[in-house]
């Protein structure tokens, strides 16, 4: 889009600034015999420079943390309008083609999230919405198997519970009983407050 090409034209130029200002006041300076015509000549920054610096850091930070924000506002949005379509056409018993399409979409920007921000706070809503997105597309493993990349590396994230739920319910999806029951069970017994307990017993049949 043109607000992500934007910013990164200017978080380019505000590197290429910084880099520049950076050199220029540490530059070195011809050797002295004196101290103090050494400690005259120290690499220093004047004020005015390093105050243009530090504003410079600062809006390369933020800029980066607009990117990898707005590429996964729109990832959120994609599946948003996917599942609006999906209710859609589950109310009038017709086929939704457009809604495959969005989670593509979403699975693309939450993609770019892990690849291009991978020390970003995001990283472990991209793999839970991509998971998500996998299991509403009915590719079961490719669900499970970002669930269980958000079981490892972020075994702490508010997703987990959720996440172990619905690791079970692409178990069901497969038609892998014994293996979804397993799993329901012991989410059942991990998360007592499971938001989807409802959906979880009432796939066992209790």
């Amino acid at each position: 889009s043109c607000g992500v090409r934007m910013l990164k034209r200017q978080s380019s130029f505000v590197l290429r600034k910084t880099i520049k200002i950076t050199r220029r006041a540490c530059a070195p300076r011809p050797a002295t015999r004196s101290v103090s015509r050494a400690l005259a000549h120290r690499p220093v920054f004047r004020r005015g420079e390093l105050s243009l610096a530090l504003m410079f850091a600062l809006l390369l930070f933020q800029v980066s943390s607009c990117a990898y924000y707005n590429t996964f506002y729109f990832a959120r949005r994609y599946f948003i309008q996917a599942m609006a379509e999906e209710r859609k056409a589950t109310k009038t018993s017709g086929a939704a083609p457009q809604v495959s399409a969005l989670l593509d979409k979403s699975i693309e920007k939450c993609a770019k999230v892990i690849s291009f921000y991978p020390r970003s706070k995001w990283i472990d809503d991209a793999l839970f919405l991509m998971g998500r997105c996998y299991f509403h597309k009915r590719e079961y493993d490719k669900a499970i198997q970002k669930f269980s990349e958000l079981g490892m590396y972020y075994p702490k994230s508010k997703f987990t519970p959720e996440a172990n739920f619905m690791t079970g319910m692409c178990y069901f999806g497969k038609r892998d009983f014994d293996r979804s029951t397993q799993v329901l069970r012991k989410v059942l017994n991990d998360f007592p407050g499971l938001k989807d307990r409802e959906t979880a017993l009432f796939t066992l049949g209790e």
